[in-house]
């Protein structure tokens, strides 16, 4: 849906970051590229820089779920976006009550 411009992407750059690990870790440099220009320059996709506003945002759902900041502040750029869903591996984000997640 994404591709088709039906949906439109918004990542923060822990989510970069968070993707392209794995490819590196195994050594797949052209993989994790080819994920890095995907995910910050592909059509439909957007990459919401980190903002104070964001920052203090995360820190209040840090405090209130018992997260990892990481994963904090992705929920935090999802709301501040007004995303509609969060999209996940993650299964930490359990009880979070302000967006909408969606565990794939």
């Amino acid at each position: 849906m994404i591709e088709s411009g039906q949906l439109q992407a918004v990542v923060s750059p822990v989510t970069i970051a968070e993707v392209v690990a794995g490819p590196l870790n195994n050594g797949d440099e052209i993989l994790a590229n080819r994920y890095y220009e995907v995910l910050s320059s592909g059509p439909n996709w957007q990459v919401q820089e980190l903002t104070a506003e964001i920052s203090f945002l995360a820190a209040r759902i840090r405090i209130r779920y018992h997260l990892k900041l990481p994963d904090a502040i992705q929920i935090a750029t999802a709301i501040h976006t007004g995303s509609s869903a969060l999209v996940t591996h993650d299964r930490d984000f359990h009880g979070v009550d302000e967006i909408k997640i969606i565990g794939i």
